[in-house]
């Protein structure tokens, strides 16, 4: 049976990296909750391409 992860638990385990990715992310969904019609997926990918360089 698989362990069952809360969710501040699988933040913990998160690497550095990971959760810049999620935070980054975070900020554009936020971001797009103003702006209706708002396509991100320039912005996310870029965000990606940033924390693995």
């Amino acid at each position: 049976m698989p362990e069952n992860r809360t969710e501040r638990r699988v933040l913990e385990d998160l690497s550095d990296d990971e959760r810049a990715l999620l935070t980054r992310a975070l900020e554009i969904e936020r971001s797009k909750l103003h702006l209706p019609g708002y396509d991100a997926t320039e912005e996310l990918l870029a965000a990606v391409k940033e924390v693995l360089t």
